[in-house]
């Protein structure tokens, strides 16, 4: 099955857009989950808490009891395999997730570190590889996710 992957590039805050994303997305009625290293995802985790005055979006992480990954909107982790059945996945690790097929929706942020954007082209040559559906975004030509 062809995956649906989009890279945002010249995102100034990888964390705030990310979060301003899955604001988003659980305001369409998605559930999401984020795939990255644990220290980032904790960090992700603090900016979902503050991402808007009104606004709480249920997440937890891959590690937390059945019931509660059932009832949150995110599901964070270093690994996909716990979170299949979402629609969107983000990518905010260096290598293509691995099972990232079982979701609809891929969705990789790059902020402007040349590592990151090297990380990120490897990546989008992987995806073309295997013959998925590619889009880019550039954020400096846009104001929001």
């Amino acid at each position: 099955m062809s995956v649906s992957v989009e890279f945002h590039f010249n995102v100034p805050d990888r964390l705030n857009y990310t979060a301003r994303l899955l604001r988003k997305a659980h305001g369409m009625g998605l559930r999401s989950a984020v795939v990255g290293e644990s220290g980032l995802l904790q960090r992700l985790s603090e900016q979902l808490w503050t991402v808007g005055q009104l606004d709480f979006i249920s997440h937890c992480t891959d590690q937390a009891d059945a019931s509660m990954q059932q009832h949150s909107s995110i599901l964070m982790g270093q690994g996909t395999d716990a979170m299949q059945g979402r629609s969107v996945l983000v990518n905010l690790g260096d290598d293509v997730p691995q099972n990232f097929d079982g979701f609809a929706r891929l969705i990789e942020i790059v902020d402007a570190d040349p590592a990151h954007r090297q990380m990120a082209r490897n990546r989008w040559r992987s995806y073309q590889a295997q013959g998925h559906s590619l889009v880019q975004h550039d954020f400096q030509k846009k104001d929001t996710p």
